[in-house]
């Protein structure tokens, strides 16, 4: 299984992490290896949510202007991963100078198919592919201190 995390990324979400837990009333674990998802948000052991972490050197302000935008595959697992569990899919975006959470529960997103890099290059350059992706609306950002109301 191709692996495109660094140990900076690591790091970084790491630090995003907390900046989240320390609005949150219970614990975020980090998930087991190969998971969809980053995180599992627990209270007194229970599992509340599912988190993905998503490190951008974008601004928040960007973000406002443009959307957020991220794979519709990697909504779809996130959403089902919750769902089989019946608990709270959530992706922390960290921005430049800001965070962002996004509650996928609210299915308020677009979806459009557009070119996308495949983090791979050949001899002739970077390998471009159609990739079906979710924009999410400012509207949707939610604060790192929402996270007590979203989750129950």
């Amino acid at each position: 299984m191709r692996t495109f995390e660094t140990s900076t990324d690591r790091q970084r979400e790491q630090a995003a992490c907390d900046r989240l837990a320390s609005h949150w009333r219970g614990q975020i674990e980090t998930a087991p290896i190969y998971q969809h998802y980053d995180r599992t948000i627990t209270e007194q052991g229970i599992s509340k949510g599912l988190l993905e972490i998503k490190c951008r050197s974008y601004s928040h302000e960007y973000f406002a202007q443009h959307d957020y935008m991220i794979s519709t595959v990697k909504v779809a697992r996130l959403q089902q991963a919750a769902g089989l569990r019946m608990i709270v899919p959530i992706i922390l975006v960290a921005c430049s100078d800001d965070d962002f959470l996004l509650d996928l529960r609210d299915e308020r997103y677009r979806i459009e198919t557009r070119r996308v890099n495949d983090r791979a290059t050949t001899h002739t350059g970077v390998i471009m592919r159609d990739e079906s992706m979710c924009f999410f609306t400012a509207d949707r950002f939610l604060s790192l201190r929402d996270i007590d109301t979203l989750i129950r």
